[in-house]
Order: structure tokens, then C-alpha cells, then sequence
């Protein structure tokens, strides 16, 4: 991501908040630490402006509060270019467990809040549900997957470490001290 910011002409301001919210990312693409933690008052002023350049960055869906955000935020750039069966933002916005989609329930908890839906897209049956849900679960709930470095770090040990402390100096050889130097 910070690679396709750098290609961009943006403001210092611009680029180190994008680096902030870039750098406060898990492996899968959202944010660890609350915006409102870690922004300025200032910076949170501009934050839709930088928001919105990264989220049409690759891969689609990073920089996100949570796999919610992202589901919709992927959604509405594929429906740039293509439609969308429309009860998948409803779904998306309204629905907090989609584990087990059970399309029947879902159609139900529609009807029983309409102002889930826009006033155009009242009507709708259980297919019209299940094209919602084949939709969404093509989408990539892991937006950062293909990018998180997924082997453990490895750190190089040292096999002896020489410190100097005032007068002395030691020998060290993992956790216990070998020889002392005078």
C-alpha cells in the first residue's frame, strides 16, 4: 500500500497520515488501534479525504474498522463497474453473523424491518437472498491475506555477547554469564 501512496501526488500531510493508518493495520487488512487514538484532531479532520484514496488502492477492502466495513467497501467497487444483486449492502449493513447463512431467516429479518432496504427494493423473495449471499461470499473477508507475511520472524541469537560494564567486562553465553573480566 505505502508503495502505491508513494506513486501518487499527495500533500506530506496526506502521505503521513496514510502512512499512519497503513502502519496500524493487522495482517488482515484492519485496524488495530481506534482512528481516534491514534489521529490528531487535525488529522482526523482530513481523515475521509485520505480514507478514500486508499480504499480505491489495492486490494480492495483494507483500511477498515472491521470485516463488515470491508465486505461493503468491496462491494461498492465491484458495483462500479458491475451490478450487484441489491439486497447485498442490506445484508451486509444489517446482518452481523454470516457464518451460516440461512437464507429463509435472512428473508424474514428483512421483511420484518423494511427500513433496511430503499423504498425501490421492497419487494424481493428467497432467490433474490440467495444470489445476496452466493454475492458475498465471494468476497475476500481477509482483504490483507495475500500480502501478511504469514512465516514467524526469526531472530538471530547470538552465541556470545561481550558487555562492558564500568570496570568489568562479561562474557556472556545465553542467559548465564561465562567469565568476568577485570
Amino acid at each position: 500500500l505505502m508503495d502505491q501512496i508513494n506513486c501518487l501526488v499527495l500533500s506530506q500531510k496526506y502521505k503521513l497520515i496514510a502512512e499512519k493508518l497503513i502502519s496500524n493495520l493487522d495482517a488482515k487488512g484492519f485496524f488495530v488501534i481506534p482512528l481516534e487514538e491514534l489521529l490528531t484532531k487535525e488529522e482526523l479532520l482530513v481523515l475521509p479525504k485520505v480514507l478514500k484514496i486508499i480504499h480505491n488502492l489495492e486490494p480492495s477492502g483494507v483500511c477498515c474498522k472491521n470485516i463488515q466495513e470491508s465486505l461493503i467497501l468491496q462491494t461498492l467497487r465491484i458495483q462500479k463497474d458491475r451490478a450487484v444483486p441489491f439486497l447485498v449492502i442490506p445484508i451486509l449493513k444489517h446482518l452481523s453473523n454470516l457464518d451460516h447463512p440461512k437464507p429463509q431467516k435472512i428473508k424474514n429479518k428483512l421483511q420484518e424491518n423494511p427500513d433496511f432496504l430503499d423504498s425501490q427494493n421492497k419487494q424481493f423473495d428467497l432467490s433474490d437472498v440467495e444470489q445476496a449471499l452466493a454475492f458475498i461470499s465471494k468476497l475476500n473477508p481477509n482483504p490483507a491475506g495475500q500480502f501478511a507475511n504469514t512465516q514467524p520472524v526469526q531472530y538471530v541469537v547470538p552465541d556470545v555477547i561481550i558487555r562492558k560494564s564500568t570496570e568489568e567486562e562479561f562474557l556472556q553465553s545465553g542467559d548465564t554469564f561465562v567469565v568476568t573480566f577485570v
